[in-house]
């Protein structure tokens, strides 16, 4: 499968659009890929457990269909005690976007977009992390100062690749630096897989 072509454009960093410093984590193949048909192709323990690391005790924002995504997934859990859980993030602070003001999210707190959730944030010692979906990423570049990337040694055939469509693909190697990297491996016999754990920072000088 190719990547579809894109135009040399994306947004430039200028840190108006929103007050905070955000960051951005997701886990993606080896050409950028995070979705296919709809739905994220993978399931490592070992990522999961990167994230909840990551993310532990700190706000996650996402949107509407993300959200949606997550519960999916609990409702999937063999463990059907975490069936009632009213959070797909325990530990965390989760935020969900969405336009309709009737959406209610398992009593989670609801905001119309990014610059309203982020407002209202008012513990600055906690991290913003942006969850996705592509829509949100791309909001969110701007004022991005981190990128935590999960990368698999694999193609999964996407049609959905990171940051997003119309963002030129050389804009992560533009603006981002990778300023620490750790790679594991995966206990799956079948299907073992390497995975390297990417913190990529926002260059100082921006193109």
């Amino acid at each position: 499968m190719q990547r579809p072509p894109t135009k040399d454009t994306g947004p430039k960093y200028d840190g108006h659009d929103v007050p905070r410093e955000l960051n951005i984590i997701v886990c993606v193949d080896n050409r950028l890929g995070f979705v296919k048909n709809g739905r994220i192709p993978w399931n490592f323990k070992k990522d999961f457990k990167h994230f909840q690391k990551t993310t532990k005790e700190h706000y996650c924002i996402m949107g509407r269909g993300t959200f949606e995504d997550m519960m999916r997934m609990v409702e999937k859990r063999k463990d059907r005690s975490l069936r009632y859980m009213e959070s797909p993030l325990p530990g965390r602070t989760p935020i969900v976007l969405s336009r309709n003001p009737n959406y209610t999210a398992n009593g989670m707190q609801v905001f119309s977009d990014l610059r309203q959730a982020t407002d209202s944030l008012d513990d600055k010692e906690k991290k913003i992390f942006i969850l996705g979906g592509s829509k949100l990423w791309i909001e969110a570049l701007p004022d991005t100062t981190t990128i935590y990337m999960t990368m698999i040694d694999r193609s999964y055939d996407c049609d959905q690749f990171f940051p997003g469509c119309g963002i030129h693909p050389d804009y992560l190697a533009k603006n981002f630096d990778i300023v620490d990297g750790k790679k594991v491996k995966t206990s799956r016999r079948k299907d073992a897989r390497e995975l390297t754990f990417l913190e990529m920072k926002r260059c100082l000088k921006q193109s």
